[in-house]
C-alpha cells in the first residue's frame, strides 16, 4: 500500500515537474519573441517618413493631403536645385579640355610647333573657328545649361499642377512620387545637355512654330466646343511657348 502510494506520489511530482517545464519553455518562448515584436513596432514609429505618408491615405481629403506633400517636396527639391545651378556656374571657370594628360601633351606640342615657326607670316585673330570663339565660352556653356534646367523645370511644374488636380484614383501618392523623382533629376548637367541637344536636332523655324501653335490651339477649341478634355493639347502649346 505504502509502495503504490509512494509510486503515485513520484508519478505526480514528475508529472508537475514536466509541466512546470513545459510552462517555463513556453514562456521563455514568449519573452523571447515579445522584443522582436517590439523592436519592429519602434522601428515602424520611429520612420517619420512611413508615418508621413500612412496620414496622407487616412486624411479626410485625401487629394488635398496628397498636393500639400507633393508641394513640400517641390519646395525641398527647387531650393537643392538653385544650389546646383550656382555651382555650376562656378565651377565653369575650371572646365579645362586639357586638364587631362594627353590633351595637356597635344596642347604643348601644339604651342611648341607655333613658336618655332618664327618667320612664318599669321594673323592671329583669322583662325578658322574665330567667329564662333567667346571669351567667356564656358561662363556662356554654364548660362545655357542653368536656362535649359529652368525653362524644363518650368514646363514640368505646370504639368505638375495639371496631374495634382486629378482625383486620387487616377493620380496616386507613388505616382506623384515618381513624377516629382524624374522633375529632381531634371536639375542635373546630364538632363540639361541631352535637352540641349534635342532641342537643336528638333529645332523649328519661327514660322513652324507659329503654325504648329495654330494648329493646336484650334484643336484645343474643337475639344472644347466638344466637351473634351484639353489638358494634353494645352500641355504641348505650354511647350511650344516656353522652347527657345
Amino acid at each position: 500500500m505504502h509502495v503504490t502510494i509512494s509510486i503515485y506520489l513520484k508519478y505526480i511530482t514528475i508529472t508537475l515537474m514536466l509541466f512546470t517545464l513545459s510552462a517555463c519553455g513556453t514562456l521563455q518562448t514568449i519573452y523571447e519573441e515579445t522584443p522582436s515584436l517590439f523592436q519592429k513596432a519602434e522601428k515602424t514609429e520611429l520612420n517619420p517618413l512611413l508615418k508621413e505618408l500612412r496620414a496622407l491615405d487616412l486624411a479626410n481629403d485625401r487629394e488635398a493631403a496628397r498636393n500639400r506633400f507633393m508641394q513640400e517636396l517641390i519646395t525641398s527639391s527647387d531650393k537643392i536645385c538653385e544650389k546646383y545651378k550656382q555651382q555650376i556656374l562656378n565651377d565653369s571657370q575650371q572646365w579645362n579640355m586639357y586638364s587631362e594628360k594627353g590633351g595637356l601633351q597635344f596642347e604643348t606640342k601644339l604651342k611648341e610647333a607655333i613658336s618655332l615657326r618664327q618667320s612664318d607670316r599669321i594673323n592671329p585673330n583669322m583662325t578658322i573657328l574665330s567667329m564662333h570663339e567667346m571669351d567667356s565660352a564656358e561662363h556662356a556653356m554654364a548660362t545655357i545649361l542653368t536656362e535649359t534646367i529652368e525653362s524644363s523645370q518650368k514646363m514640368a511644374r505646370i504639368q505638375l499642377k495639371a496631374r495634382m488636380e486629378d482625383s486620387i484614383r487616377q493620380y496616386s501618392v507613388k505616382q506623384g512620387l515618381l513624377d516629382l523623382q524624374a522633375y529632381h533629376h531634371s536639375c542635373s548637367v546630364q538632363f540639361a545637355a541631352a535637352a540641349v541637344a534635342r532641342a537643336r536636332a528638333e529645332k523649328m523655324t519661327p514660322e513652324e512654330k507659329s503654325a504648329s501653335i495654330e494648329a493646336l490651339l484650334q484643336l484645343r477649341q474643337k475639344l472644347m466646343d466638344e466637351g473634351l478634355n484639353t489638358r494634353a493639347v494645352q500641355q504641348k502649346i505650354d511647350a511650344l511657348i516656353l522652347a527657345h
